[in-house]
């Protein structure tokens, strides 16, 4: 293999090598630029790292991450995703603002409504391997659930509610009332 020398000029130097093996350490002050890949066979070890591809992500030391640079960005998920800690929305904490509202109160591992609740648009419940129901209480009586089947179960009424045209219950007797 032939030994390159180089000399320092005031003019750009293009000189051309097919290949050089270089055993030891290679130190450069000042900056490197290459046209072409860099293949790693080792570990690559940088202090800040860079890029000028479209979409990137940052991980940082301490162990937190970026994704994205501008409000345009979309991240997309597929699966779950699992929060703990904070979940933040325009720079505001998402469950100090729900406290804050007034709507929801937390009740040990459940959040309840303390206002009306209401719904613009789809409204979906998964149950989908969970032993969970969806129950309706009306003054702490079950009126009505949806049970780990999916089975729709009305709460028996041991006296006769007041007649609504279309509704339907069931009686402590089993019978069931239609309301016309």
């Amino acid at each position: 293999m032939p030994k390159v020398k180089f000399k320092q000029l005031n003019q750009n130097v293009t000189n051309t090598l097919n290949e050089a093996n270089l055993t030891g350490s290679l130190r450069v002050t000042g900056s490197v630029f290459l046209t072409q890949n860099l293949t790693v066979g080792g570990i690559l070890t940088a202090q800040e790292f860079h890029t000028e591809l479209v979409s990137a992500s940052i991980i940082y030391e301490s162990g937190s991450t970026k994704f994205g640079d501008t409000l345009d960005d979309r991240h997309t998920f597929t699966g779950s995703v699992n929060i703990t800690g904070s979940f933040f929305l325009n720079n505001t904490d998402i469950l100090q603002q729900i406290q804050a509202s007034g709507i929801f109160r937390q009740t040990g591992s459940y959040w309840s409504a303390t206002n009306d609740l209401k719904v613009t648009g789809s409204f979906n419940i998964g149950l989908d391997g969970s032993e969970d129901v969806v129950t309706v209480d009306v003054n702490g009586t079950e009126r009505f659930k949806v049970n780990e089947e999916g089975v729709v179960v009305l709460g028996p009424f041991y006296s006769t509610p007041t007649p609504v045209s279309g509704g339907l219950f069931y009686s402590g007797s089993n019978e069931f009332f239609l309301g016309f």
